[in-house]
């Protein structure tokens, strides 16, 4: 099993349409309420590129801790995790308006700039202490396979009352075990084999060629090369 932070993550938040929450502590989700009341959405960008090429995804959930002492923090809701398709977002830069600088949401707070069937949804009560999205492994093989092993995705609540959100922690929290962090369980192990190879008159020269393999199913997945001699 592998861990990972995100590589990139901000807020965006539509009471204040031109800031920037690249470096906050924490992230309002949801629709909260007061003079400064309006929907708010996270994205977060994860680099898979440690994971061995070939990997066959098992599992993926992704963690979001709740900041518990935070008066916004007990509030009920559905919440979507959908992969970003906008993927040229920058941390320091986007705003519910802009994701970087220059260059506007198809429409501002990223409507339209994320997909509505490659997801997951959570509900979160009172009671809960963290956000799991735990059904992410055909989004993390996706992003493997297609998008060169960058996961670019938007969290969300269902916005359907205000008054329904929540607190999380960010990258930057101060406390590094109430930073978001996504597990990714994969079937294939690395195996080492050096060149073999072998001279006799009349006979073979043969090579194996390192590979990865599934590690439920043993050694596979080789080629041999033949040459008479």
């Amino acid at each position: 099993m592998a861990d990972f932070s995100p590589s990139a993550d901000t807020w965006l938040r539509e009471s204040t349409p031109a800031a920037n929450y690249g470096t906050a502590q924490s992230f309002i989700l949801g629709w909260d309420t007061g003079a400064g009341s309006g929907k708010n959405r996270i994205v977060l960008r994860f680099d898979l590129t440690s994971l061995p090429a070939g990997a066959n995804i098992t599992a993926a959930t992704l963690t979001l801790v709740k900041d518990t002492a935070s008066a916004s923090a007990v509030v009920d809701g559905i919440y979507y995790f959908r992969r970003l398709t906008q993927t040229a977002w920058v941390q320091l830069e986007a705003t519910w308006n802009i994701y970087k600088t220059g260059s506007n949401w198809i429409t501002a707070g990223a409507s339209g700039d994320y997909t509505t069937t490659d997801q997951d949804s959570v509900t979160i009560t009172a009671a809960t202490t963290s956000m799991v999205f735990g059904s992410l492994a055909p989004l993390v093989q996706e992003a493997i396979n297609n998008r060169a092993e960058v996961l670019d995705v938007i969290i969300m609540q269902a916005e359907t009352a205000q008054g329904d959100f929540l607190v999380v922690w960010s990258q930057d929290a101060s406390v590094s075990t109430n930073r978001p962090s996504l597990s990714v369980t994969h079937s294939f192990i690395p195996i080492e084999v050096e060149a073999i190879q072998i001279f006799a008159p009349g006979i073979v020269m043969a090579q194996v060629i390192p590979d990865y393999v599934p590690a439920q199913t043993g050694i596979g997945g080789g080629e041999a090369l033949e040459v008479k001699g």
